[in-house]
């Protein structure tokens, strides 16, 4: 039976994760309406760099350095490539011509590496079907 300290430390794990799901939601929305005032790539750099020197700080201040060793500097550098510049360019890009509605469905369809239920193939060819629907209006 976990303990009263864990049951705490459990529930506020609970609210972080709320709040982060809550902030993956609303992001759709947000970056689209920026859109308005920025074009994509712009909007991206600039989010990112904010972000990352935000993160870069904060770092530095908990763990008191930032050191990557020689042999993982590939696999970094990949990552930053692919993961946050081609990634968040391409999203930006086809978020700028669909919908946050769509954007959102799309890319809640990403199973990689999860055990696929039949009800989770029904659900994809209907969000499928709806993204379609919406692309034709």
């Amino acid at each position: 039976m976990a303990t009263q300290m864990e049951k705490g430390k459990e529930q506020v794990g609970h609210l972080f994760l709320g709040i982060v799901v809550l902030t993956w939601g609303i992001n759709f929305g947000i970056v689209k309406s920026a859109y308005q005032d920025l074009s994509p790539i712009l909007f991206a750099a600039i989010r990112f760099t904010v972000s990352g020197i935000l993160v870069f700080m904060l770092t530095l201040w908990r763990e008191k350095g930032v050191r990557i060793r020689w042999e993982d500097l590939g696999r970094v550098i990949c990552v930053g490539v692919l993961g946050l510049g081609f990634y968040q360019i391409f999203w930006s890009i086809g978020l700028k011509i669909t919908s946050a509605s769509n954007s959102a469905l799309i890319l809640s369809t990403h199973l990689m590496g999860e055990k696929i239920f039949p009800q989770q193939i029904v659900g994809g060819a209907l969000i499928l079907r709806g993204v379609h629907r919406g692309l034709r209006t």
